[in-house]
């Protein structure tokens, strides 16, 4: 009973987008395994004689990967920032076997690696890698990303060479994700750095705004006050 006790409480919620994103990631599990299904059965059935071969190779990786997704995403921040450089580093040296004789491709694209009991994309450890790295360089860094300058030297030289190497083995639609990744999260994260050191501070305004002996030349004196201060009808006549 303790134990169980303790599981729902690592699992509990911090904030109501961890349903979100929860929903949103089982969905497209669940619509995944559908579409591999639907797309393989016969293919499956051709080969090896059972229609639900891939579906269930497929099934079995999400039965392991949800329940170790909701173990992960019960770790600190603190151990996220420790892992962004050792998943870089990881998921560059992946990439790089890709062109030995490790690697192999697939419908034009090399960029798979062959390591005897399976095989793996290594793209797709590089797009979680820049995640991590990403998200600990903008949290590190976040005083520079008014810059965007500085910001574009910070991200875009070691997203380049990941982003090069999947262009070199010719899978141009997984270099779309990463750049996406890349310069989406940068340019939403320094957008909301701007938007936020250009703003007014609300508490101090509010604080100024709501003393009611407080003359109205000083109110309005105050930047954003009058934009921000909450306005009460006046009785006519006074």
């Amino acid at each position: 009973m303790a134990a169980r006790i303790s599981l729902g409480r690592s699992l509990t919620a911090e904030s109501s987008s961890f349903f979100l994103l929860l929903g949103t990631t089982l969905f497209l599990v669940a619509f995944g395994l559908v579409m591999v299904l639907s797309s393989s059965s016969v293919e499956s059935f051709v080969d090896q004689r059972n229609s639900f071969s891939a579906f269930l190779t497929q099934g079995g990786a999400a039965v392991i990967g949800v329940p170790l997704m909701l173990i992960l995403s019960r770790l600190p921040p603190r151990a996220w920032k420790v892992l962004a450089l050792p998943a870089l580093a990881v998921a560059t040296i992946l990439q790089l076997l890709v062109f030995t004789p490790l690697g192999y491709g697939y419908g034009g694209n090399r960029n798979w690696l062959d390591i005897g009991f399976m095989s793996i994309q290594p793209s797709e450890v590089s797009k979680v890698a820049l995640v991590l790295w990403l998200g600990q360089v903008l949290s590190a860094r976040h005083h520079q990303l008014a810059d965007g300058r500085r910001l574009i030297a910070l991200v875009v030289p070691v997203a380049g060479v990941l982003i090069g190497l999947v262009l070199i083995g010719r899978d141009l639609g997984t270099a779309l994700i990463m750049a996406a990744i890349v310069f989406g999260g940068s340019s939403s994260r320094a957008s909301a750095s701007g938007s936020w050191r250009s703003a007014p501070s609300r508490p101090a305004c509010w604080r100024s705004c709501s003393r009611a002996s407080a003359p109205r030349a000083s109110i309005a004196s105050t930047p954003g006050c009058l934009d921000a201060r909450p306005t009460t009808s006046t009785p006519a006549g006074r």
